[in-house]
């Protein structure tokens, strides 16, 4: 079960439904951020609410450290735009981030495709057997990230939020088309 990997996890999708100016934003952000070291956000998110444009948010994701300081892990998701990870591991060595293109669809309705990037992430870690508290491999990281990209990208054939979501063996098959 993934909850265990959802409790450090803040997707500020919920926040940015609010649309208030970015201050009250960033306020509203750092309210639910207690104890909170690991972030999702899409790139409009990451301009919006913490001053990083939207490419440099894709490009250098770590961007999300100097912002908030208590955060060791962020994704940064960008729709057809891709994705990007970033994970810090200590003041002694640099963090690991990169970039995930999109899968390439025939999109009909993007209704789910972040929160089926999220839960593709979460999913893909468990599957792995990571730690939700500890760093994990830079390979297995980046796996996830690449599991979270297809099922976002998979939703997006089918219309409706809960209808479209790949299952694992759908999002496996496609993983391995794309290779």
């Amino acid at each position: 079960m993934a909850i265990g990997y959802m409790l450090p996890l803040l997707d500020l999708a919920d926040v940015m439904k609010v649309r208030k100016p970015t201050l009250q934003l960033k306020t509203a952000a750092a309210s639910l951020t207690p104890n909170r070291t690991r972030l999702k956000v899409t790139d409009e998110e990451a301009e919006l609410m913490f001053g990083i444009d939207r490419s440099t948010a894709l490009a250098k994701p770590s961007e999300l450290f100097s912002v908030w300081p208590e955060l060791t892990a962020g994704l940064v998701t960008a729709g057809e735009g891709g994705a990007a990870y970033c994970y810090a591991r200590g003041a002694d060595a640099p963090p690991w981030e990169g970039f995930r293109a999109a899968l390439e669809v025939d999109a009909v309705d993007t209704t789910g495709a972040g929160d089926a990037f999220t839960a593709g992430f979460l999913a893909s870690l468990r599957d792995q057997g990571a730690d939700a508290t500890a760093v994990p491999d830079e390979a297995v990281l980046r796996r996830a990230v690449d599991f979270a990209t297809v099922c976002g990208g998979l939703t997006c054939e089918a219309k409706g939020a809960i209808a479209a979501q790949p299952t694992g063996e759908r999002v496996r098959a496609a993983l391995a088309k794309a290779e």
